[in-house]
């Protein structure tokens, strides 16, 4: 069953979210994920949100990929680019499983 991972993000250094952003696509796809959404956000149609604010939505084969590409125990590979998405970006990430 897919899962997927999905970021709710607010960008505080563009320079630095296009880096990361150019640097997770080869390593995602390598990992079995691939991006199926990402931009700022449209519309809220309920709730609020602000300026900035972006999602991203990624899908892997099952949870345990998720995971392990998301998760505290990430792959060494994820961990350093996880760091630049975190000077860039304040991140809040989920996993859920595929209906």
């Amino acid at each position: 069953m897919p899962a997927y991972v999905i970021l709710y993000l607010t960008e505080v250094d563009e320079a630095r979210h296009a880096e990361f952003r150019s640097r997770q696509r080869p390593l995602l796809e390598a990992k079995g994920g691939k991006i199926v959404a990402r931009g700022p956000v449209a519309e809220a149609t309920d709730g609020e949100t602000t300026a900035n604010r972006r999602i991203a939505v990624m899908e892997f084969p099952t949870v345990e990929q998720a995971r392990a590409w998301i998760g505290p125990q990430s792959e060494p590979e994820y961990v350093a680019l996880r760091e630049l998405r975190d000077s860039a970006c304040k991140c809040t990430a989920f996993v859920i499983e595929g209906a």
